[in-house]
C-alpha cells in the first residue's frame, strides 16, 4: 500500500458495493464509529491518486458504515472505489489523550526487539480483543495481540510498533 499524502488521516476503507444506489460499506478505522454521521465530504485515496467526495448519505450498520459519495450512484460505478481509503486532514483527527487512531497502525513498520525489521502494521484486526493485523515483509498476513504479557507495543514517538521475535514467529 502506498503511504498517504502528509497532511491526511485514514478514517475508512471501502469494502466494495452495497444495495441498488451506489452505497459503499466502508470498515471505520476510528475510534470513533459515528464520525462519518458528521461528515459532509471526504478525501478518497485509491492507487495514490486523492479525490475530494461530498458525502450524500451516511449510516452506521453494526461494525460497517454504508456511504454514498458525489458521483457514484449505482453499485456498477460505485465498485471502482473497492480498497479506497476515506481520508480527512490531520486537522480534523481528535486521537484520545497520548494515544493512537487505528489509522495511525496502518503502514506503521514493525522491528523485533533487537530492531530487526518484520513487516508494517495494516490496522485493527476484528477480534473481541484488541489485536493488529501486521503484514510480513514477505507479504504474510498475521495478527499480533495488543493485551497480555506478549502485547506489541506502539510507540507513537518514534512511530514503530515492537514485538517479540518467538511471538512473530509462533504467529505465522
Amino acid at each position: 500500500m502506498d503511504a498517504f499524502p502528509d497532511g491526511y488521516t485514514a478514517v475508512g476503507r471501502v469494502l466494495g458495493p452495497h444495495g441498488v444506489r451506489g452505497d459503499l460499506k466502508v470498515e471505520p478505522q476510528t475510534w470513533d464509529p459515528k464520525r462519518i454521521l458528521r461528515m459532509k465530504e471526504a478525501h478518497l485515496w485509491l492507487r495514490g491518486r486523492l479525490e475530494r467526495r461530498s458525502i450524500q448519505a451516511a449510516r452506521v450498520a453494526g461494525p460497517v458504515w454504508l456511504v454514498r459519495f458525489e458521483g457514484f450512484d449505482a453499485p456498477e460505478t460505485a465498485k471502482i472505489l473497492n480498497g479506497a481509503f476515506v481520508l480527512v486532514p490531520d486537522a480534523d483527527v481528535v486521537r484520545p489523550e497520548g494515544g493512537w487512531i487505528a489509522a495511525d497502525l496502518v503502514g506503521m513498520p514493525i522491528f523485533d526487539l533487537a530492531g530487526e525489521p518484520l513487516g508494517q502494521g495494516a490496522g485493527l484486526a476484528d477480534l473481541p480483543t484488541q489485536a493488529i493485523k501486521a503484514r510480513a515483509l514477505d507479504g504474510v498476513e498475521l495478527v499480533l495481540p495488543l493485551e497480555g504479557p506478549l502485547a506489541a507495543t506502539i510507540d507513537m514517538v518514534e512511530r514503530k510498533i515492537t514485538v517479540d521475535r518467538d511471538l512473530w514467529d509462533a504467529m505465522r
